[in-house]
């Protein structure tokens, strides 16, 4: 009875303070609805007398020396101010060196800071995957911090832990990476933990068995996603089911149970050697400093790796396509639209960036048409996924669902009018701006730093590749742009997924292009 009392009363007291808080905030001019920005203090509904039965409160008066502010319209608020120059920058500078046992070293000496970034690049990744064990690669990088000989995961972790450090393992199409950074007095201690993870994988079939399992979990998890199902049917229908990048780099659950602790060792003992690697460090080490700490760690690590099977080529659609995965009653749809275009050291990657950044970039041509005109998505974009083979071009995007096939005739008609008109010179140099004035932030980190050092490797890109990224990217003329859409954005080709509810799209998109429905993997239906 007391803690119900108290309650009533805590109740009561509660809604005489709101009260009187409103009417004071009621002594204000009350708005005008011609001025824009004014507002009308309100009673919530437990408390307005109207609602209650209850008739009007009277209004408080209002005193004449009360006036409302206003901020004077000088004439300096008429005109933009101009742009500050752009900050110089310097692309940090490294020295490149060799190890006793043969590894590149890239280092990127910076002491501002008492940090250590170092990384390991093994230059082969999930395009080296054989065809029906997708996941191999990014599973073998994913096991290496499970156990080792020596130390067990929870050995690892701990370690790592202890000394404030950081370690991981992972893989993308053209790399698997291992890592370490922490601060520069505890790497002599976390070295040796980062070179027995390389060196000495236990491959354990019980930790296999766990991590097979949580991602097993994950994939059934991304079966509710429809743009994880977008991106899986994309590559598909892009790629196909023979190559490389038609499947999930993290593999299916048709292939992920066959990869045997053999085959882990097996991809380990081919590709993570020293002949395939680079060893990028960047921060507050030098060259005496990897020589002594790093160096005698891998004295022992020797071989040749084998080389890279073959990566089979691929070609755009002979007709463009749309394939369906059915989404029953999806409010939205996921829409992903492209085709194979071009690898990193193609030279017109260039010319191709700017091309994109009109079309797909930040709020530029896609987002402005279909996100602030019609409002039919909260975001869409384009992109070139460079590899060190062909990789995609493609549109993203996630949009209403009753505007589907509405949302992809405007894509088209994007692509067709990049490639017919000239660009607006003012239009143009806003995106060679935002490529150029953004590239400094590439370098924000020492992982960053690191992460742009070792696509000179990965790519077989000139050691100066870095420094004339903004000169490049400022050379670009309207004509790249025109010729570029018109060599890689192929109307007639294109690979068109649609996530959706398959009995509202189906007839309205085939109006568009044929269409052919896929399931939840990927794969064709058959009829």
């Amino acid at each position: 009875m007391r803690t119900m009392m108290n309650a009533h009363l805590i109740d009561t007291f509660t809604k005489l303070a709101l009260l009187a808080s409103v009417s004071a905030c009621a002594t204000t001019p009350p708005s005008d609805p011609a001025r824009p920005g004014a507002s009308v203090a309100t009673l919530p509904p437990d408390l307005d007398p109207q609602s209650q039965g209850l008739a009007s409160a009277p209004k408080p008066k209002v005193r004449e020396t009360q006036r409302e502010r206003i901020t004077p319209d000088d004439e300096f608020r008429q005109q933009r101010p101009a742009p500050a120059p752009d900050p110089e920058f310097t692309i940090p500078k490294v020295i490149r060196f060799k190890l006793a046992n043969g590894l590149p070293v890239i280092l990127a000496k910076d002491s501002d800071l008492p940090l250590v970034y170092v990384q390991l690049v093994v230059r082969t990744g999930a395009l080296a995957d054989p065809t029906g064990k997708a996941g191999l690669a990014d599973l073998t990088a994913d096991m290496l911090d499970e156990g080792t000989a020596q130390r067990s995961a929870l050995q690892i972790s701990a370690e790592i832990e202890q000394l404030g450090a950081s370690l991981g393992t992972g893989a993308d199409w053209d790399h698997s990476t291992v890592s370490v950074s922490g601060l520069t007095e505890v790497m002599d201690r976390a070295l040796p933990v980062w070179a027995d993870v390389i060196l000495n994988p236990a491959f354990a079939e019980d930790e296999l068995a766990r991590v097979r399992e949580n991602r097993m979990a994950g994939f059934q998890r991304r079966k509710d996603s429809p743009p994880a199902l977008a991106d899986i049917a994309f590559g598909r229908a892009v790629y196909g089911a023979k190559h490389p990048l038609g499947w999930p780099q993290n593999g299916t659950e048709e292939t992920l149970p066959t990869l045997s602790v053999a085959e882990l060792r097996a991809f380990h003992k081919a590709n993570f050697q020293p002949n395939n690697a680079v060893l990028v460090v960047a921060g507050d080490m030098d060259e005496a400093g990897v020589r002594k700490l790093i160096e005698p760690l891998l004295k022992g690590w020797k071989g040749r790796a084998q080389k890279p099977r073959p990566v089979p080529t691929a070609k755009p659609l002979a007709k463009s396509r749309i394939f369906l995965v059915n989404k029953a009653q999806a409010p939205q749809s996921s829409i992903r639209m492209g085709l194979p275009a071009l690898p990193r050291k193609h030279p017109d990657y260039y010319k191709a960036r700017v091309m994109n950044e009109i079309l797909g970039g930040s709020f530029r041509r896609l987002s402005l048409n279909l996100r602030e005109q019609k409002g039919w998505t909260y975001g869409v974009y384009s992109r070139f996924s460079t590899h060190q083979v062909p990789g995609p071009w493609q549109i993203k995007g996630e949009f209403v669902a009753d505007k589907t096939a509405d949302s992809v005739k405007e894509l088209l008609s994007e692509i067709e009018k990049l490639r017919t008109e000239d660009v607006p010179q003012g239009e143009l140099q806003e995106a060679k701006d935002a490529l150029t004035r953004a590239f400094p932030a590439y370098f924000s980190t020492m992982r960053q730093v690191a992460g742009q050092m070792a696509a000179l490797v990965l790519y077989n890109l000139p050691n100066n590749e870095l420094e004339s990224f903004q000169k490049k990217v400022a050379a670009v003329t309207a004509k790249d742009v025109r010729d570029m859409a018109r060599k890689y954005l192929l109307p007639q080709k294109l690979a068109i997924v649609v996530v959706g509810d398959q009995a509202s799209n189906q007839e309205p998109l085939s109006k568009i292009a044929d269409v052919e429905l896929r399931d939840i993997d990927g794969k064709p239906i058959k009829p």
